[in-house]
């Protein structure tokens, strides 16, 4: 069986869904646990999928936030993760033209590009990221900020994500979902699940027609 979905534009998110980085975040998070004491139980219930400005001012409120943040950054860029793309993720980034489609992740930018380049995926014309200042998932603002940045309404735009922070982010923004993964309920807006890319396939007109087989 097969389902297709025109759009105008495809947002993704990185890490769980465009890169299989999830032992990466959490030997991170472990390593910056063990450091500093904090929690590492809630760290996980609450990290995923939102930026980690956001945890650590939940976990640890009394330490210094940006020199926390750095510090973690560093551990997520120099654990041995074994970080791979996601199964069809560098193919279908090929067969996109630059203006549609865009990155919206949780991490900052320079994690963004360092799994890029690890990962030998084509770093994104427009990338949004972790920004001091700017709500990240679970609010609208990424979403709304990758839409605007390539000159379309969010209601255009199909968004891949595995975190149920990013699905309730995407939706907030008027955006569709796709599900990557077992973790997200499905939910109106969510109009498929997949386990990984290999199952798309995209056809460029003057819109989107993914196909996902089922």
């Amino acid at each position: 069986m097969m389902q297709v979905i025109v759009a105008s534009a495809i947002l993704f998110d990185m890490d769980g869904t465009l890169v299989d980085s999830n032992l990466c975040v959490t030997l991170a998070w472990q390593a910056w646990c063990a450091d500093t004491g904090a929690d590492l139980d809630e760290v996980m219930r609450i990290c995923h999928g939102t930026p980690s400005r956001s945890t650590i001012s939940k976990v640890a409120p009394h330490l210094d936030l940006e020199y926390e943040i750095a510090r973690l950054e560093d551990f997520v860029r120099n654990v041995d993760g074994g970080q791979k793309p996601m199964p069809g993720a560098a193919e279908i980034l090929a067969s996109l033209p630059p203006d549609r489609w865009a990155l919206v992740t949780s991490a900052v930018e320079e994690t963004a590009r360092f799994r890029f380049v690890h990962c030998h995926l084509p770093y994104p014309r427009v990338a949004i990221t972790a920004q001091p200042g700017r709500p990240g998932k679970p609010a609208p603002d990424p979403f709304l900020a990758g839409a605007a940045a390539l000159g379309m309404a969010p209601a255009e735009c199909v968004v891949f994500e595995d975190s149920e922070a990013g699905v309730q982010s995407a939706l907030a923004a008027g955006c569709r979902v796709v599900v990557v993964g077992n973790g997200p309920a499905l939910r109106p807006g969510v109009l498929a699940r997949i386990q990984d890319f290999a199952c798309v396939r995209v056809d460029m007109q003057d819109r989107l027609k993914i196909a996902i087989h089922l």
